[in-house]
């Protein structure tokens, strides 16, 4: 007698919704016998459920650990059946190996979770929840802006994706540079993946905002040049500036020089030996910078060669969205943004979130998307006169966007007195503008960017200025 086919003839019956009686399972066993010696396994069958229908029922607890036996048995067979496949993937040499790795992770996680063994109810888990958000420090990295900390609900997360779009020359690197340095002096450790600019530039623009020193004499080596003038740049400003910039920043940021082959799967290889070198648990707060995201490739030859670049984006936006929560990690993704954005931005000064490039997508899989503007915009407007170009910066644009604030009005009218432009240095007001957040407000928030030393200082108003609707 075949266990198998007694299972097989009490799934038939419940297939087809009919009662569970013993005439009904041994006609469905007599479907599946074959026609030899079939009158005499019937009987076989027929004793046997009998035996089993005299049997006293078992209690909750013993049916329950039969439950839990047979569903381990089950995943122990889709789990032999996925290690198979997964020999035919490892011993695919077309496919790249981090790539092959996280579908296994994936596998396994499905797998795990299936595997899990009752749902809790969130009554027993208060207590520890409580303990561990009363008694562990908060694991947010700060940025240097109080400002926005408090509009992110203390800085940045793991876990969670935030994109930055801008126009071009508005500062996106800079300003994710300054968030990376000023998250390293912190004790953060940094990983920046750079698909664009080489690490000596980044490494140079760190030297620059680390020493106050303008950029282009280093970059020109100012301090052998004999007309340099005097009060320029020195050599012992350069290694104070070096020193400055190493003590603080080098020993917790790492810059990876990116190319067609780094996928999100090679990102997260990076991130776990990152956190291995510098004994991190797994679980520990890194930031992770990607300049940018139209350069990620997905990992799939056909879109990563192909002409869709909306389907390529759509891939990377989720591997992005997946590598923060797999890892752990707070990802800040600069995204470019259309041209017909970048001209409005010009003429109105204002961005929303269908700037960004293959918007769609990125703004559904972000946790948070932001907009940086900085300079000035020409609006032109029509009188008696004819047309007239009014150029404002983005304090002014700011402030008429609270016109019906008073309190907001004279909050920002004390902005050019207390943070002036330093000429010297090609100052202009900066404008983040935080358009979703998903776990805290919406607002905009002040920098003074000054572009000779590649920084962003951030304003600070009163954090009650700041109380956004949500």
């Amino acid at each position: 007698m075949d266990h198998t086919t007694l299972w097989k003839a009490v799934k038939a019956c419940t297939d087809g919704q009919q009662q569970l009686t013993r005439g009904a399972v041994l006609s469905q066993i007599e479907r599946l016998l074959p026609e030899k010696d079939r009158h005499s396994q019937i009987e076989a069958y027929s004793t046997y459920i009998d035996t089993l229908m005299e049997q006293p029922s078992c209690s909750e607890e013993t049916f329950k650990a039969h439950q839990t036996r047979i569903r381990e048995v089950a995943l122990r067979r889709q789990l032999l059946k996925t290690l198979a496949g997964a020999r035919t993937a490892v011993l695919n040499l077309t496919e790249p190996l981090e790539d092959t790795l996280v579908d296994l992770r994936h596998a396994g996680d499905f797998l795990l979770r299936k595997a899990a063994r009752e749902a809790e109810l969130v009554g027993p888990l208060l207590i520890p929840y409580l303990e561990s958000i009363l008694t562990m420090p908060a694991s947010s990295i700060p940025t240097p802006s109080p400002w926005l900390n408090n509009i992110l609900t203390g800085g940045l997360h793991g876990g969670k994706l935030y994109v930055l779009g801008a126009p071009p020359g508005a500062g996106k690197t800079t300003f994710c540079a300054n968030l990376g340095d000023y998250a390293a002096e912190h004790n953060f450790p940094v990983l920046f993946i750079s698909y664009e600019m080489p690490k000596e530039e980044l490494i140079r623009d760190g030297l620059s905002r680390a020493g106050g020193i303008d950029s282009t004499l280093i970059e020109k080596r100012a301090w052998n040049r004999y007309d340099a003038g005097k009060g320029k740049l020195t050599l012992d400003q350069l290694l104070e500036a070096a020193a400055t910039y190493g003590n603080a920043v080098g020993e917790n940021l790492s810059i990876i020089e990116a190319g067609p082959d780094t996928t999100a799967a090679v990102i997260s290889g990076l991130i776990r030996s990152f956190r291995f070198s510098k004994a991190l648990s797994e679980d520990s707060p890194v930031l992770v910078v990607v300049d940018y995201m139209q350069l990620v490739p997905s990992g799939d030859e056909k879109l990563d060669s192909g002409v869709n670049e909306t389907f390529r984006m759509n891939k990377v936006a989720v591997q992005l969205k997946q590598l923060a929560r797999d890892d752990n990690v707070a990802v800040v993704a600069i995204s470019d943004i259309t041209k017909a954005a970048y001209t409005d931005a010009l003429k109105s000064g204002t961005l929303n979130m269908s700037a960004l490039r293959e918007s769609f997508k990125i703004a559904h899989a972000a946790d948070v998307v932001m907009l940086l503007q900085s300079g000035k915009v020409e609006k032109v407007s029509t009188g008696k006169k004819g047309e007239s170009v009014e150029r404002i910066d983005q304090l002014e644009l700011l402030q008429r966007s609270y016109s019906d604030h008073l309190d907001r009005q004279i909050a920002l009218s004390k902005v050019r007195s207390s943070y002036p432009l330093d000429e010297s240095k090609k100052a202009c007001y900066g404008r983040l503008s935080v358009l979703k957040n998903r776990s805290g407000m919406s607002g905009d928030v002040l920098f003074v960017y000054e572009k000779a030393t590649h920084t962003f200082v951030p304003v600070n108003l009163e954090l009650s200025f700041a109380d956004e609707e949500e």
